[in-house]
C-alpha cells in the first residue's frame, strides 16, 4: 500500500477508509477514553513534550504526528500503528520489504487459532536449534533479518505451543525454555515493527514460559522481557517495581548461580537504571550502572538468554542513562568511549547509534549527528525508523545547509519530508 508518514492512506474499518486522525478518534472511543486520559497516559502532563490540545489536533487532522508520537498513540490506544495510518511505518524505500501479513500472522499463532503440527520425539531438540537460529539472525542480520525472522516465527509459534501440549516432564521443561526464548524474539520483533499491543502479549508469554521452565535463570529472563516491553510502553513505574523486586530475589542466590542467572541480573540492572533516571531517581541509576558494570567485569561478554549483556552494553547503557538526563555533553564523552564492534546485537547497535545523533544534536554538533544517523540507518533502516529519536534528531537538524546530502538520505530512508 502507498502512503508516507506525512500523507497516510488512514485505515479501513468496518469497509469505510478513515483518516489517520478520525481513526485515532474512533479507536480512542472504542477504548472508553476521553482526549485528556489520553493525553496524561501519553505523559503529556507538561514532561512528554505535548498537550492536551495537541491531541485534539490530531483527531481534527490540524496537526499530524511524527513517527515517535504515531508509537505512543498507539500504545496508549493498544493498536497498532497500521490501524491508524493504514500503512505500515518503518518500511519504506527498502529493497526487502517485510511481508504485509507478517505480523497478522504472528498475532493470529499468539492468540492460539486452532492449528497444530505433527511433534517427534526429537521435536524439543530442533525446535531448540530452529529458535537458536533465528535469534542468530535477529541479532547480526542486516535489514533482511526482518524478512527471514517474520516469516519464520508464526511456524515457529505453532511448533512450540503443539509441543507443549505433547510433552510432560524433563522435555516439557526444554520446551518451556525454548518457548521463553520464542516469545522474546516475538516481542523483539513486533516491537521493532510498532506492534506494540501485540509485542506485550508475546513478553507475557515469555514470562510465563519462563516460569514453567524450572530454570531460576530463564524465569527471570522472562521477567527482564515484560519490564523491557513495559519500559517502551512508557509504564516506567512498573518496570521499575517488577525489575527491583526480581533483584532483590535474585542476590539472595547470586553466591551459588551461574553464567545465565549473572547474565540477566545484569541486564536488568541496565534496565533499571534508565527506569531509575526516568523517575527522576540519580543516585540510584548510578548504583544500577556500578553493579552491571562489576557483573561484566566478572562475566566478560555473555548472551546465553539474548540479552547481549557485556562490557559494550553497560557502556551504552551509561550513555543512555546521560541523555535521559539531559546531561548531552556527558552522554557525548561516554558515547564516543563505546567500542561499537564489541556489540553483539544490531538493535543495541542501531539505538546507540541515535542516541548518540541526538547528544550530539543537542550539543550543536549537526555533522556527528548526521553521521551517527547515517550509520543506523545503513545498518537497518526499519530498525531506525521505529525509534522515536531517530526522526526527532532528524527533524532537529533538518535544516544544517552543510549536510543536505547526507541529511536527505536519512530522512527519505526513516520516511520523512526532506
Amino acid at each position: 500500500m502507498g502512503g508516507s508518514l506525512q500523507h497516510p492512506p488512514g485505515p479501513v474499518i468496518d469497509g469505510v477508509r478513515f483518516r489517520p486522525g478520525k481513526a485515532i478518534a474512533y479507536w480512542r472511543k472504542a477504548r472508553g477514553l476521553t482526549q485528556l486520559q489520553c493525553a496524561a497516559r501519553m505523559g503529556v502532563d507538561g514532561r512528554g513534550g505535548y498537550s492536551v490540545r495537541t491531541w485534539q489536533k490530531w483527531e481534527s487532522g490540524e496537526r499530524v504526528p511524527v513517527l515517535g508520537a504515531w508509537l505512543k498513540i498507539a500504545a496508549v490506544l493498544r493498536v497498532d500503528v497500521a490501524d491508524l495510518l493504514g500503512v505500515e511505518y518503518a518500511g519504506f524505500d527498502v529493497a526487502e520489504p517485510v511481508p504485509t501479513d507478517a505480523v497478522l500472522f504472528i498475532r493470529d499463532a499468539l492468540i492460539g487459532l486452532p492449528t497444530s503440527v505433527p511433534v517427534t520425539e526429537d521435536e524439543h531438540v530442533r525446535l531448540a536449534a530452529d529458535v537458536a537460529s533465528a535469534w542468530r539472525h535477529w541479532q547480526t542480520g542486516g535489514e533482511e533479518r526482518f524478512t527471514v525472522v517474520g516469516a519464520a516465527l508464526p511456524a515457529l509459534i505453532t511448533r512450540v505451543e503443539s509441543a507443549g501440549r505433547a510433552y510432560s516432564g524433563e522435555p516439557l521443561r526444554h520446551v518451556n525454555a525454548t518457548a521463553n526464548l520464542l516469545y522474546q524474539l516475538t516481542w523483539a520483533y513486533l516491537r521493532a515493527r510498532g506492534a506494540l499491543s501485540w509485542a506485550r502479549d508475546a513478553a507475557h508469554k515469555a514470562r510465563v514460559a519462563g516460569a514453567d521452565s524450572g530454570s531460576a535463570a530463564t524465569g527471570a529472563a522472562g521477567e527482564w522481557g515484560y519490564a523491557a516491553v513495559l519500559s517502551t510502553t512508557g509504564d516506567t513505574d512498573a518496570a521499575y517495581t517488577l525489575l527491583d523486586k526480581a533483584t532483590h530475589r535474585i542476590e539472595l542466590s547470586l553466591p551459588d548461580a551461574d553464567t545465565p542467572l549473572w547474565e540477566v541480573f545484569g541486564q536488568m540492572n541496565l534496565l533499571l537504571a534508565v527506569q531509575a533516571i526516568r523517575l527522576q531517581r540519580g543516585e540510584d541509576a548510578s548504583r544500577r550502572l556500578d553493579i552491571a558494570g562489576r557483573v561484566a567485569g566478572r562475566l566478560g561478554d555473555s548472551n546465553r538468554h539474548y540479552t547481549a549483556f557485556g562490557h559494550a552494553n553497560v557502556a551504552i547503557h551509561r550513555t543512555a542513562v546521560a541523555l535521559e538526563a539531559g546531561r548531552y555533553k556527558a552522554a557525548v564523552t561516554l558515547g564516543e568511549d563505546v567500542d561499537l564492534e564489541t556489540a553483539t546485537s544490531m538493535e543495541r547497535k542501531v539505538a546507540f547509534l541515535v542516541q548518540l545523533a541526538h547528544a550530539y544534536q543537542r550539543v550543536g554538533r549537526a555533522r556527528e549527528a548526521v553521521e551517527c544517523l547515517g550509520q543506523a540507518v545503513d545498518l537497518s533502516n526499519r530498525e531506525t525508523a521505529s525509534l522515536r529519536l531517530a526522526s526527532e534528531t532528524a527533524w532537529g537538524i533538518k535544516r544544517a545547509p552543510a549536510y543536505g546530502k547526507r541529511l536527505d538520505h536519512v530522512m527519505t530512508s526513516l520516511g520523512l519530508a526532506s
